[in-house]
């Protein structure tokens, strides 16, 4: 079939602009998810698959931007092959590429890993202690888990520390991401504002660094008793994005709570998703 990857240029580009430097104790975590809502309505009818169904889980051990293409590359490879709860091998045009925006914390990670094993061996020790064969068995189904369950502690929003605001935009087809990119650039700087076209709208990233630099100036000549009238929140943030489109076919727009985007470069459904 053919491949979910068509611009490795953008691929890169967004790569290193969103994770611009490295750190041994921070990693970069991506996924392919097979997304029902991306299925005909004959698929949904013969493939048994929830909303969302992740695989390919990954992390990357460092910065490095030909090996971040070569898992991008092996993951592409093997969606032709992924199936669902019943053996049927899924549409590879309702699979997605997602990207967490935020590095994870390895530390965190690793503790919430560990918290969930220490379960685990007093699960697997009550039992034994009770002679409980029917709790045993399901311990051993979970443990053979445990590389899934590593990854989803990389994966863990709360695991993650990083630069970036996301705003989802969930929005109809009369829609330019590249005009809001300049309006949005205008008030909070060229270089703190990217866009992200996606199937179903955009996703705005801003710099939270940005966002502190704004509001340290603002200290600098603003009245501190006037200061929490003006001090820039994600939530004035989010508001001021729903100004700006309110003459849109606006779904929904929401602050991005786990971080995950869509992969720019990539295929979502049919659409070129798009580093603006």
């Amino acid at each position: 079939m053919a491949s979910l990857i068509y611009d490795e240029k953008m691929l890169l580009d967004f790569y290193n602009t969103v994770f611009p430097g490295t750190d041994p104790f921070y990693t970069e975590f991506f996924c392919l998810a097979a997304r029902k809502k991306y299925m005909t309505e004959e698929q949904k009818r013969s493939i048994n698959l929830g909303d969302t169904c992740m695989m390919f889980k990954s992390i990357l051990k460092e910065h490095d931007e030909r090996k971040f293409l070569s898992k991008i590359h092996q993951a592409d490879a093997s969606a032709d092959y992924f199936t669902d709860r019943d053996g049927n091998y899924i549409p590879k045009d309702c699979i997605v590429f997602y990207l967490n925006l935020n590095r994870t914390n390895v530390f965190k990670a690793i503790r919430e890993f560990k918290s969930l094993l220490a379960d685990w061996e007093y699960d697997v020790a009550t039992s034994l202690e009770f002679n409980n064969n029917n709790k045993r068995d399901n311990i051993g189904k979970q443990l053979k888990t445990i590389q899934n369950n590593l990854l989803k502690s990389f994966q863990e929003p709360k695991n993650t520390e990083g630069d970036w605001l996301d705003i989802d935009c969930d929005i109809g087809t009369d829609f330019s991401a590249l005009e809001y990119k300049h309006i949005l650039s205008d008030n909070i700087g060229t270089k703190n504002v990217y866009v992200l076209s996606t199937h179903g709208g955009c996703h705005i990233l801003i710099s939270k660094k940005a966002v502190s630099e704004f509001n340290k100036n603002l200290a600098l000549i603003c009245p501190r008793e006037e200061m929490k009238n003006y001090v820039m929140t994600p939530d004035r943030i989010l508001n001021f994005v729903n100004g700006l489109m309110q003459d849109k076919d606006i779904k929904e727009i929401k602050l991005n709570q786990n971080l995950a985007v869509p992969l720019p470069g990539t295929m979502q459904g049919g659409f070129p998703v798009s580093f603006v």
